[in-house]
């Protein structure tokens, strides 16, 4: 989901709900976030988070977890055609010295051929990946430097708040209040801090 804003809901209790950008449950004034795993790029904005009974609410903000996956993954296949390029660079190296030498015979010239042809089809996979972990870097640099959770009227205990990664674990009652990142860790602001 690229963006999302939920208005007129009552509750909003799914298992796991993402959004690049933003999550709004604020339809009404029981407009309640209850349950399960909401995650979002910047912020999630509601009435009501958590539930009187303390049931488990996660809400992830300011480093999606499915871009940080998808940056691992690409790190992993960047790092193995980059290991493997190394190789056939240093197989090149060597045939065309023998090539220079005149000691190529025909075998030698096959595996020349082969090994200049995976140069080039290692270095085309290898271009498209490091341009999305550059376009994933950026998107990351931007949600560093935000990612808030907004509750208008209630939020109960047994809700964790992470955010950019670290975790807040709601243990009484807030009214009127914003969570954010401050010097390391998740801190209560008012419900209208500005970051």
């Amino acid at each position: 989901i690229r963006d999302h804003c939920v208005t007129g809901v009552q509750t909003c209790a799914l298992p796991i709900f993402s959004a690049q950008n933003s999550v709004t449950v604020m339809g009404g004034q029981k407009s309640q976030i209850a349950g399960g795993k909401i995650e979002a790029g910047l912020e999630v904005s509601c009435h009501i988070l958590g539930s009187e009974m303390g049931t488990k609410t996660e809400v992830l903000v300011g480093l999606p977890p499915a871009l940080l996956a998808r940056k691992r993954e690409l790190q992993e296949q960047a790092t193995q055609h980059s290991d493997n390029l190394t190789k056939v660079n240093a197989n090149l190296a060597f045939l065309k010295k023998l090539e220079m030498a005149g000691q190529l015979d025909q075998k030698k010239r096959a595996l020349l051929m082969l090994a200049t042809k995976t140069k080039f089809q290692l270095q085309a996979a290898l271009e498209p990946i490091t341009v999305e972990i550059e376009e994933i870097n950026q998107r990351l640099e931007m949600s560093r430097s935000m990612g808030i959770v907004r509750v208008r009227d209630i939020c109960y205990p047994g809700v964790h708040i992470f955010i950019r990664g670290v975790v807040y674990v709601v243990r009484e009652n807030f009214k009127f209040s914003s969570f954010v990142f401050e010097e390391g860790e998740v801190r209560p602001k008012p419900f209208d801090y500005k970051p």
